[in-house]
């Protein structure tokens, strides 16, 4: 296997102890195309060994560690529904799901946690490791995923805190892929505290504000004719507004805010602000096909 630049203050345990919770099979590096954001919900040790039985493939405790713990083809069960195509990085401590919220975050855990620079940095610096080290072996990283957006029991995982400084950060600064709408199985869409473009609320429901939202941007666009009442109510005049939304933008006109709408709706609501996530319609059935319009940045300098 082939390694892109490992960050300062690596740890390779692949061969040091038994796989925990995955297959036995590896997959081939194409088969690898997203990264899962975990928090591990404790104070877990700064020691390489504490984490062997960790179910991820890298974690990063507190000190700025960055721990190979587990091959990055092996399948581990880690994030439910990514499973298949994604690889996990546990980021230590049990962080609020909303920071400043204390119910938003797992209780028998303590804490409430908080990103150290140095954790922070090794974070990043694991996304970048896993991105160059899946491509010089043939594969291609895209996305980047909470793993809250596929499974409602991990509703603060990894937490507003660690989304904002390491899932909002790769989209901006390494160009990978995420739409806040997508769910997979009992997931829930993120936050408007985790994602700005978000109109979604902790619950994972579109909340009246968010709804308000959805309304200015109808109404910029002369959906309605006369303009909607920007109420964040959702009555019959805003779903017929937002048919011909998506009748305009080539999608069911079915009056529904669900992924590929929210993309189009995030396209032209954000169309003039310099912003580098990308807002495509994603799910995990189509990646194969959006692999050609995926950026990844070819030198990664996290010295900055």
């Amino acid at each position: 296997m082939m390694t892109f630049t490992p960050p300062d203050n690596f740890f390779d345990v692949v061969d040091k102890h038994e796989v925990f919770h995955g297959s036995n099979s590896l997959r081939e590096w194409g088969e690898v195309k997203g990264i899962v954001l975990h928090q591990t919900a404790c104070d877990l040790s700064s020691a390489v060994e504490r984490w062997y039985p960790v179910t991820c493939h890298v974690g990063c405790p507190k000190d700025g560690k960055v721990i190979y713990n587990n091959d990055l083809r092996r399948v581990l069960w880690h994030g439910h529904g990514f499973n298949r195509d994604t690889v996990g990085i546990e980021i230590s401590g049990n962080f609020q799901g909303i920071e400043g919220n204390d119910r938003t975050r797992w209780a028998p855990g303590g804490g409430p946690a908080h990103l150290a620079m140095e954790q922070l940095k090794g974070a990043r610096g694991a996304v970048a490791w896993i991105i160059g080290t899946v491509a010089l072996n043939g594969g291609r990283i895209t996305h980047i995923w909470a793993h809250r957006q596929s499974s409602d029991t991990r509703q603060a995982d990894p937490g507003s805190e660690i989304w904002r400084g390491v899932g909002i950060w790769a989209q901006q600064v390494l160009g990978l892929v995420n739409n806040p709408a997508v769910i997979l199985g009992t997931g829930l869409p993120l936050p408007v505290e985790w994602d700005d473009r978000s109109v979604w609320d902790w619950y994972g429901n579109l909340s009246r504000a968010g709804w308000r939202r959805i309304q200015v941007i109808l109404n910029q666009l002369k959906c309605s004719v006369p303009p909607l009442e920007e109420d964040g109510l959702n009555g019959q005049k805003t779903k017929l507004a937002l048919s011909e939304f998506q009748r305009r933008n080539g999608l069911t006109p079915d009056g529904v805010f669900g992924p590929k709408t929210w993309a189009a709706w995030a396209i032209a609501a954000y169309t003039n602000e310099n912003r580098g996530e990308r807002s495509e319609p994603v799910s995990s059935d189509d990646w194969n096909d959006r692999l050609a319009r995926q950026r990844i940045k070819d030198i990664i300098d996290l010295k900055e």
